[in-house]
């Protein structure tokens, strides 16, 4: 087994991808980053951290599937269809 037959990122991509295909933890990791960057105090009100967690999964669902068309579109330039015409 040779320098180049070895990947030191195969770990790293595994855990990736699941997580990317895994919807569910995906809106928690980044609903939980929004929150924290936020300063969301818990204590505060109830009411205060329920709109803060209806806005953090709003924006983490925008971002997850932003970051899914941006990557269908990159994987259509490097891979595009054959012509159906010819």
């Amino acid at each position: 087994m040779g320098y180049r037959d070895w990947d030191e990122t195969a770990g790293v991509d595994r855990v990736s991808d699941w997580l990317l295909k895994n919807w569910a933890v995906r809106v928690v990791l980044v609903s939980a980053v929004a929150l924290l960057a936020f300063g969301v105090d818990v204590a505060s009100s109830p009411a205060a951290l329920r709109t803060w967690i209806i806005i953090a999964v709003l924006v983490a669902a925008s971002t997850i599937a932003l970051v899914q068309f941006v990557r269908a579109r990159r994987r259509r330039r490097t891979h595009p269809r054959p012509d159906r015409a010819e």
